[in-house]
């Protein structure tokens, strides 16, 4: 189960820092770099809209954050909790039933 403290991240970190923070640490650890306009352009965002949001100045908005991870192939429960979910095995059937820590 996901708990207050797992959403919001570090101590009086607020929830959509610390979405915005996971969202540029998923970026991050890509193999290849994603740009922001790229990103804002596929997501119909416009550069300084998404730029507000990774800073954490402006709210992500549930849609928004959705179609970033879609776009950029980020894990969106990891994201929007900070839980990882354990990888699904070939048969479809899950390597564990508890979410992971990062």
């Amino acid at each position: 189960m996901t708990s207050a403290t797992d959403l919001m991240g570090n101590e009086g970190e607020t929830v959509a820092s610390a979405v915005a923070r996971r969202v540029r640490q998923e970026l991050a650890g890509k193999p290849r770099r994603i740009s922001q306009a790229s990103i804002a352009e596929a997501t119909g965002m416009t550069q300084q809209m998404l730029s507000s949001r990774m800073i954490g100045k402006v709210e992500f908005g549930v849609e928004e954050v959705t179609r970033v991870c879609a776009f950029a192939e980020l894990d969106l429960v990891f994201v929007m909790t900070g839980q990882r979910m354990p990888r699904q095995v070939a048969s479809g059937e899950a390597l564990s039933g508890k979410p992971t820590q990062p």
